[in-house]
Parts: C-alpha cells; sequence; structure tokens
C-alpha cells in the first residue's frame, strides 16, 4: 500500500485497489465517489480533515477513516442535501473513526451489502444519526450518537393549527421495495445519549427482517422508542442498558413484536419488569 495526498478532490484516477489515499488539510466540499469498485478495497485517510458532504453511489470496496463529515446543507437542510453521508447501491463500504456532524441525517445507506461503522462519533444532528434501508449484513458497532436537536411540534391539533417535527433516531431500519428482507445485522456496544428515540427496526414492511442482533447497548433518551424490533425472525436482543433522560415525560421502552429469538438480560430502567429483563 501506499499514499496519495488529494489536492482538491477525490479522482477515481488516484483511487485505485488496495492503495491508502490521505486527503489534504482541506476543507473539502461535496465529494463524490460513483461507479468506482475496489477489490482489495481502497482506504480514503481522512485525518482530521473537514469534509462538507460525501456521496458514495454504484460503488464498491470503500474504507473511509477519520475526518469530519457535515452535511452540504448543515443541519436545517432537507433531503439529499442535509446528509452527512449518502451510501446508495453500494457493496464493501466501511466507516472507522469518523465524525458526523452539522447534519439533519448523519448516514443514509439505501439498497446496499456488507457495512461497517465502527467507532463513528456521531454528535451535533438534527435528527437521525443512521439510517438504513434495504441493506443486509450490517454491523454498527461502538460508535456514540449524542446531542441531537430536533424540530419539535407545534400548534394544535384541536384547532388545525399543528405542525409536526422531526422524528429522530439514532439508528433506524426499513426494508424497501427492491430489497423486501434485511438479514445479518449486529448492532452492539453503542451509546446514546440525548434528545432521541434508540434503535428501532420499523415495520411491518416487506418480508421483514432475519439474523438480526442488538447487544451491549447503553441508549439514554427523552423519547419512548429505545429498541423497537418487528418482523424478526431469529433475533437476539440482549444486555442492553436503556433509561430515560432526567426530566424526560415518557419511559424509555422496548418493543419485540411479530418477531421470535431470543430478548434477555436487559436492563430497563423505567420499566424494571419489563419481560425483556429475564436472565439469559
Amino acid at each position: 500500500m501506499f499514499f496519495v495526498a488529494l489536492a482538491l478532490a477525490v479522482a477515481p484516477p488516484v483511487l485505485k485497489p488496495g492503495v491508502v489515499v490521505a486527503l489534504g488539510p482541506g476543507p473539502y466540499p461535496l465529494i463524490k465517489i460513483i461507479g468506482q469498485r475496489f477489490d482489495p478495497p481502497v482506504t480514503i485517510d481522512a485525518g482530521k480533515t473537514m469534509v462538507q458532504g460525501l456521496q458514495i453511489w454504484d460503488s464498491a470496496g470503500i474504507i473511509w477513516r477519520g475526518g469530519v463529515v457535515s452535511a452540504p446543507q448543515g443541519s436545517t437542510g432537507s433531503g439529499p442535501g442535509s446528509y452527512g453521508a449518502d451510501i446508495r447501491r453500494t457493496q464493501n463500504i466501511s466507516f472507522i473513526g469518523t465524525k458526523i456532524t452539522d447534519a439533519k441525517n448523519g448516514i443514509v445507506v439505501g439498497d446496499s451489502q456488507n457495512l461497517i461503522i465502527r467507532n463513528v462519533n456521531f454528535t451535533g444532528l438534527r435528527s437521525d444519526g443512521i439510517d438504513v434501508a434495504g441493506t443486509s449484513d450490517v454491523l454498527i458497532e461502538n460508535s456514540r450518537f449524542d446531542d441531537f436537536s430536533p424540530v419539535k411540534p407545534t400548534g394544535d391539533k384541536k384547532d388545525g393549527t399543528w405542525k409536526d417535527g422531526d422524528h429522530p433516531d439514532a439508528i433506524q431500519l426499513w426494508t424497501t421495495p427492491n430489497t423486501r428482507r434485511m438479514t445479518n445485522i449486529t448492532i452492539r456496544g453503542n451509546t446514546v445519549d440525548g434528545d432521541t428515540q434508540g434503535i428501532n427496526f420499523f415495520g411491518p414492511r416487506g418480508d421483514g427482517f432475519s439474523g438480526v442482533i442488538i447487544e451491549n447497548n447503553d441508549i439514554r433518551i427523552g423519547y419512548p422508542a429505545a429498541i423497537s424490533v418487528f418482523a424478526c425472525d431469529d433475533c437476539t436482543v440482549r444486555n442492553n442498558h436503556v433509561s430515560a433522560l432526567p426530566g424526560s415525560k415518557y419511559k424509555a421502552n422496548l418493543r419485540f413484536e411479530q418477531s421470535n429469538g431470543v430478548v434477555c438480560g436487559n436492563i430497563l430502567a423505567s420499566i424494571p419488569r419489563h419481560p425483556a429483563t429475564r436472565r439469559c
């Protein structure tokens, strides 16, 4: 392996299989990697460089290490311009040791396979940390999610002045028309601390999920949905610590519905006799 310094942006000629590419001091505008495939993977070492948006589409074999990634439109934007990293139709993509901040949604992944997110700090976000849609073979571990600032609802439904706000989640997952069943997903050793929901598999949509493991996560939140699993076969939820933020009006809950597998050893501070707290 060898290092290549990038002056302005990532250009396909300098990305080669097995190469370690070191970003220069930056900051960088939106970086796009589209239609590039590497075997063995290329490593992009961002160090402490600031990058305003990252798109990886229709590509494979990319390890993004370090760096500070924000959204092109910041946390007040909308659509893809409000995403820190926009990942679509990819294989073998990893984020390691990165900071994701100043975005509505941190990392958004669609219809992909073999995703690793490890030791990533999600902080200063408006809504979601990680959105994973239609993607299998996923590992999210040892990452931190904090300092969420969701837009709150306003008005009153009775007089027609109601305006909905954000529905923040540290990690949320759902199936898509292209990938109706998501399999082999592990979420472990993460810390969620803030005005958000926790780890939620929403459904039932499509054909649901299988082979999911959610374990050893520490979740302290201001909303009720700490862990939610729906339509999941052979799934495990164990040894998670769940609590509500001080002063929260909600109890932090765990739901495991229309699913089968192992649910045990969890601590729910708000609901100490919850069935999910039974010993493993």
